[in-house]
């Protein structure tokens, strides 16, 4: 009995054109060598791994802001990575220890290690960055609030991802999708990127039903994209946080190509939602606004 699948995963172009800034190569090789340098990344780390690499430019950005994010975006992708390859509770251990480290940090208390050396290249990782945001939000207790409740979610939301691994089955779709909306990590990426930019998003704009919807649209866009690249190298992983595995078992479906086709249905009409929703937004000198 042939227990092997071909399947096809169809090319979905982005409907945006974004060119990337001029330095954006050197910025993301200074990032890659800092993340070998403390060993958090292997020496054979591609520059395309880095998911800034597909980004657009940050407005009134620096070099160095423009640094820190794409830092923060190669430690979140190190971290899943880390957590998707540990086995067992005693080992998942470490990842509570740097999440641990990442809120001391960030309210500038004494850094907690899993000892007292502080040998895990996690750990002293999330000091550096820490060391580097601080200007960001010295005296803005409540951005710190804000940083720390991302970082929280996402941390709680992979420990559920976790548990479902561990027991070799999926999620159900309902809960993956709101599970997912916390572990893709876009929530923390976009709040860095209105750290460093000089142009944030109004507090009268983030309270808006508008950006909750755009959000969550542009949210569930990144993971759908992300799990249609990453379905064989979870696979071979035996990993069950991908969309198309949790419709496989959901639908019943007998072929990954059914579910594959429907999760390629659903990103396209995401699409078509988002970009529905971006035209009730307006800008002002790179602000965004109600319409």
């Amino acid at each position: 009995m042939n227990l092997l699948e071909e399947v096809c995963v169809p090319i979905v172009e982005c409907i945006y054109n974004f060119e990337k800034y001029d330095e954006n190569d050197n910025v993301i090789a200074e990032a890659i060598e800092w993340g070998k340098k403390l060993k958090i990344i292997s020496n054979d780390y591609e520059t395309t791994d880095n998911c800034v690499y597909y980004a657009p430019n940050m407005p009134g950005s620096s070099f160095k802001e423009r640094l820190l994010l794409s830092k923060s975006c190669l430690f979140a992708f190190a971290v899943d990575d880390l957590c998707d390859n540990l086995n067992g509770n005693e080992k998942f251990e470490r990842i509570i220890n740097i999440y641990e480290c990442s809120l001391f940090a960030l309210r500038e208390h004494e850094i907690h290690t899993s000892d007292n050396n502080r040998t895990d290249p996690f750990e002293n990782a999330v000091i550096d960055i820490a060391t580097d945001f601080k200007p960001y939000l010295e005296n803005d207790t409540a951005l710190k609030m804000k940083v720390e409740r991302e970082l929280t979610l996402y941390f709680e939301a992979m420990k559920m991802e976790r548990k479902a691994s561990k027991k070799n089955m999926a999620l159900k779709l309902a809960e993956y999708e709101v599970y997912r909306h916390f572990t893709v990590g876009t929530n923390t990426v976009v709040g860095i990127c209105n750290l460093l930019i000089s142009h944030h998003v109004s507090n009268e704009m983030q309270c808006a039903q508008l950006y909750d919807l755009t959000f969550a649209s542009f949210n569930k866009i990144v993971y759908v994209y992300n799990d249609l690249v990453s379905f064989e190298k979870d696979i071979k992983e035996t990993s069950t946080s991908n969309l198309i595995i949790v419709l496989k078992q959901e639908r019943k479906y007998d072929k990954w190509q059914d579910a594959i086709d429907e999760v390629v249905k659903m990103l396209k009409e995401e699409l078509k939602n988002f970009e529905m929703l971006a035209k009730l937004i307006s800008f002002d000198d790179g602000c965004a606004l109600l319409v």
